[in-house]
C-alpha cells in the first residue's frame, strides 16, 4: 500500500517530482537501498532510498504515472505499485510500505558444472548467456537475459589469449565453454531464471573463441 499526498508548489510549470519515504510496514523503520520506478519514465524515471528510506525522483512530466516499489535487493520482486496523477508545478509526496513476508529472499539455486554459452563484455554488456542444455533444466529468460560473471584467480582469466572480437556495436562477443558455480533464485521446481540476480563463478576456462555476430546480443 501507497499513502499520497500533494506538496507545495515547484516553480516550473511544466514538471513536477515525486519524493517520499519506504518504511517496513512491521516495524514502522525506514528502508535503505530500496528502488522506487515512476512509469512511464521520464529523463530520470527512478531513485534509491538513503540510510532514512528517503528518495526523490524529478523532474516528472504531467501525466498518469505508476510508482513501483521494489524489495530490497537481491530479491528485485515488486513490493507496491500504485497508479497516480502528476500534476505540472506539484510536488507528489509518497509513503511506500515494504512487506517482509512479500520480500523475503527466494529459494536460492546452485550448480556446479561446464557451462557452454556466450559470453559479451562492453559498456552495458549482457555478461554471460548459458546455453538452455549448460544447465540441465528448463531456462527462463528474465529481466536481465544474462548473469553476472566473476572470474576466480584460478581461472588466471588475464593470462588467457582472448581472441579479437569486437562487434559493430563495440562490445566484445565470445563463444565460451567455462566450468565454475552458477547461483541465484530458484523460480519453480527444476526451473532456473537467468537474470541480474544470478553469478557465474567461473574456476577454470576450457575454451574461449570469437562469436558469430548473428549469435551476439549486440550484433
Amino acid at each position: 500500500m501507497l499513502v499520497l499526498g500533494i506538496a507545495a508548489n515547484l516553480s516550473a510549470q511544466d514538471s513536477a517530482e515525486i519524493h517520499g519515504t519506504v518504511i517496513n510496514r512491521a516495524t514502522g523503520l525506514p528502508v535503505s537501498e530500496v528502488y522506487v520506478w515512476v512509469f512511464p519514465a521520464g529523463p530520470r524515471g527512478w531513485a534509491v532510498t538513503d540510510s532514512l528510506g528517503r528518495f526523490l525522483i524529478r523532474p516528472v512530466a504531467p501525466g498518469e504515472r505508476r510508482v513501483v516499489v521494489e524489495c530490497p535487493r537481491p530479491t528485485g520482486v515488486w513490493a507496491d505499485t500504485i497508479a497516480i496523477a502528476v500534476r505540472a508545478g506539484l510536488n507528489t509526496s509518497i509513503q511506500g510500505l515494504v512487506e517482509t513476508s512479500r520480500c523475503a529472499k527466494p529459494p536460492r539455486s546452485t550448480r556446479t558444472a561446464f557451462f557452454t554459452g556466450l559470453y559479451e563484455t562492453g559498456f552495458e554488456a549482457f555478461g554471460f548467456l548459458p546455453d538452455p542444455d549448460s544447465t540441465g533444466r528448463p531456462v527462463l529468460w528474465g529481466r536481465w537475459p544474462s548473469t553476472v560473471v566473476t572470474f576466480l584467480p584460478s581461472a588466471r582469466a588475464r593470462e588467457y589469449p582472448w581472441p579479437n572480437a569486437q562487434t559493430s556495436k563495440g562490445y566484445s562477443c565470445y563463444d565460451v565453454r567455462l566450468h565454475g558455480t552458477l547461483e541465484g533464485p530458484l523460480t519453480g521446481e527444476g526451473i532456473i531464471s537467468i537474470g541480474g540476480e544470478y553469478e557465474f563463478r567461473v574456476d577454470s576456462i576450457v575454451s574461449i573463441v570469437a562469436a558469430a555476430p548473428r549469435r551476439c546480443p549486440s550484433g
